[in-house]
Formats: C-alpha cells, sequence, structure tokens
C-alpha cells in the first residue's frame, strides 16, 4: 500500500 505511506508523509508535511 504505497499510497498508503505517501498519504501519511503528505500529511505530516502538512502538519508541519
Amino acid at each position: 500500500m504505497p499510497s498508503l505511506i505517501r498519504r501519511l508523509l503528505i500529511t505530516l508535511e502538512l502538519d508541519s
């Protein structure tokens, strides 16, 4: 599930 990992990364970047 690479899409899931990518979404997590994006969320983390936005949260930063």
